[in-house]
């Protein structure tokens, strides 16, 4: 599955109607040379799977569950990549402007509403990521997509987990 980064998204989210589910942002933070490979390793040989590399962390409260970093969207959030840059900055300390984030996957559940957006984080000038909330992650890790999606279910946070099923392959396309 290739990804074809949309040109325009509404992500207006103030005009939802009269009782909106909760909203939610889950950041992808990949490592842009990871996705200028498209997925594949150094070598340049087609991947079992992909080896495009994220970051993730073990959520405290849930007995360590590998989730990606994000949460709700707040009432003075302007727009869902405002929010996912405020909750990137809240929780590993990088920062983004809100431009560099692009929506991927959209998990609707009953009461939520989970929004996946991408940020690529260039390789030769990565920032440093801190774990600014250690009451509430474990220690935030680089690993690949691939990998994650062999991880058994009960080690991932659910909406990661679903994510895993639906985005099975990440791969950067001539839309930046």
């Amino acid at each position: 599955l290739n990804f074809h980064w949309p040109r325009s998204v509404d992500l207006n989210i103030l005009d939802m109607g009269p009782s909106p589910p909760c909203m939610a942002v889950a950041v992808l933070v990949a490592d842009e040379e990871s996705l200028r490979r498209g997925g594949r390793p150094r070598g340049g040989e087609e991947p079992e799977d992909d080896t495009t590399c994220v970051l993730v962390s073990g959520r405290v409260q849930e007995q360590g569950l590998l989730a990606l970093p994000g949460g709700k969207v707040e009432a003075g959030d302007a727009s869902l990549a405002h929010a996912a840059a405020r909750e990137l900055e809240e929780e590993t300390g990088l920062v983004f402007p809100a431009g560099a984030f692009r929506v991927v996957h959209t998990l609707n559940e009953p009461d939520w509403v989970v929004t996946l957006l991408l940020v690529r984080c260039p390789s030769e000038k990565k920032q440093v990521v801190r774990n600014m909330e250690p009451e509430k992650h474990g220690p935030w890790t680089w690993r690949t997509w691939g990998d994650l999606q062999r991880e058994p279910a009960e080690r991932v946070y659910g909406p990661l987990q679903k994510m895993l099923n639906h985005v099975t392959l990440l791969r950067a396309s001539g839309d930046t």
